[in-house]
């Protein structure tokens, strides 16, 4: 279930961005649901790892937390920043174009 949140997430990730260079007002609304689906994937890794440490599977725990850790870290920082970007600079230019307006 985990790897249809997270490639769910980067999608839209990449429609966030799509809208961002249409110039559309749902950029905002497509970060959100990829943060939110960021978040979903990271809540069923955890999931996963309550049920190992439930069933007392320690060789699941160190073969795979370790090497999985620094790629859920770089996943979440990935999808954050690029889902800040595109709102953040449209907002800038969408409050330099009112203002020019009389």
């Amino acid at each position: 279930m985990w790897i249809f949140t997270g490639a769910f997430s980067i999608l839209l990730t990449l429609m966030t961005w799509i809208f961002a260079f249409r110039k559309s007002r749902n950029k905002i609304w497509s970060a959100a649901a990829a943060i939110i689906f960021m978040v979903f994937t990271l809540l069923l890794w955890y999931h996963q790892i309550y049920r190992w440490i439930l069933n007392g599977d320690w060789a699941a725990l160190s073969d795979v937390i370790p090497p999985i850790f620094p790629v859920l870290c770089g996943y979440a920082v990935f999808i954050i920043l690029l889902n800040c970007i595109p709102v953040f600079v449209g907002k800038n230019q969408d409050q330099g174009m009112h203002s020019v307006k009389r």
